[in-house]
């Protein structure tokens, strides 16, 4: 568990990037769209025709649901690695990542896979441009006393009291301890 929460909390690297192009980018869509959605067509369409040559929309709607669905439950796993799931947390995962599975579910079928491997690999890259933008930010931010410190885990970091707090330098306290109940207590490092 902790190996997933540290990987959030440390920058992101190229090699992290580069993983999430490719397994989300690539992987991913070839396993979800290309493999099983178009299976799941087939299957439907060979159920469901009779004369008519043309497959129904609605069988790539059904499908591209279904597949969202477990592309969101295939995202449970990380998000019970980061945080205790609560109804609230997976229907949060649900809805994002089901949202994102349906979209890249229409890229596939209108344009291709190629396309909906390059959106989900824009996707990874958004989120870690956030994730660090986030990051430099909590870098920045103020501390308790009301002046800015430099980031938490830097040259100025001196112990960590288990109790919620950063002692900075003396006498200076700021709350940047995380302490969750499916995680150790650790001190956060930008």
């Amino acid at each position: 568990n902790s190996w997933v929460y540290e990987q959030y909390e440390a920058a992101p690297a190229i090699s992290k990037i580069l993983a999430g192009l490719l397994t989300g980018g690539v992987t991913e869509e070839i396993i979800m769209r290309l493999f099983l959605m178009s299976l799941l067509v087939l299957i439907a369409s060979k159920v469901m025709l009779t004369e008519n040559k043309d497959i129904p929309k609605k069988v790539y709607i059904i499908a591209n649901v279904i597949v969202a669905l477990l592309f969101a439950a295939g995202h449970l796993p990380s998000t019970m690695a980061m945080t205790t799931l609560t109804p609230l947390i997976v229907l949060r995962c649900f809805l994002f990542n089901g949202g994102i599975g349906l979209a890249f579910g229409y890229l596939y079928r209108k344009f291709g896979i190629f396309y909906a491997m390059i959106a989900h690999g824009f996707a990874h890259l958004i989120a870690d441009i956030l994730l660090t933008m986030y990051k430099i930010a909590m870098q920045y931010s103020t501390s308790t006393s009301g002046s800015f410190q430099r980031g938490y885990g830097g040259a100025r970091h001196r112990k960590c009291t288990g109790q919620g707090h950063h002692q900075t330098s003396p006498g200076t306290w700021h709350r940047l301890c995380v302490s969750r109940k499916s995680i150790p207590h650790q001190c956060r490092r930008g």
